[in-house]
């Protein structure tokens, strides 16, 4: 489902990179966050997060992933942001991962740094603004994706899709797990 609060970017070339296993999602779980898909023989393709939780749950069951990563979340987002920033940043991870886990979608979590270090970006120096690095993650998801237009709310999905699935020509950090060994 696609809602006025939400973007779709896709392509109409060739898939970017052919995979083994059913549809495959990351996220990157901020109200300014994204979706990155995966299916096996179409492109990588990428959504906003949408603003409205009813409108997350719509758009988690019209892709029906799968499987999942997500990317970690911790109590601090930054000396500027206020409290009640954490609070929404901490709720809508909580709505991700009880949509995907109520829709019984493996879900991974993974930290920031590992999916940066996987992807040999470092971390943000010393002196560079929050926007700064966030541009420089942007011109990296772009240049893996040619065939889309990446935005700053989808790159970092599309970067953690990368760093965790393997692609495009990065093996990825684990396997992927046949549904028949998920335990429930």
């Amino acid at each position: 489902m696609q809602t006025n609060n939400s973007e779709t970017h896709t392509n109409a070339g060739p898939p970017v990179a052919e995979c083994g296993f059913p549809t495959s999602i990351a996220i990157d779980p901020g109200r300014s966050g994204g979706i990155a898909i995966i299916r096996a023989g179409e492109p990588v393709s990428a959504v906003t997060m949408p603003m409205a939780e009813t409108d997350i749950v719509n758009l988690l069951a019209d892709i029906a992933p799968r499987r999942a990563v997500l990317e970690e979340v911790g109590g601090y987002v930054g000396k500027a942001d206020p409290g009640s920033a954490m609070f929404k940043f901490g709720r809508n991870f909580g709505l991700l991962l009880g949509v995907l886990m109520g829709m019984r979608v493996p879900v991974e979590l993974i930290k920031p740094q590992a999916w940066q270090k996987r992807l040999a970006l470092g971390s943000r120096p010393n002196g560079m603004s929050k926007a700064d690095w966030k541009r420089k993650l942007k011109d990296r998801a772009a240049r893996a994706n040619p065939h889309m237009r990446v935005t700053l709310a989808t790159a970092d999905a599309l970067l953690i899709l990368e760093a965790f699935y393997g692609l495009p020509g990065v093996s990825p950090l684990r396997e992927p797990q046949d549904a028949s060994e998920v335990p429930f």
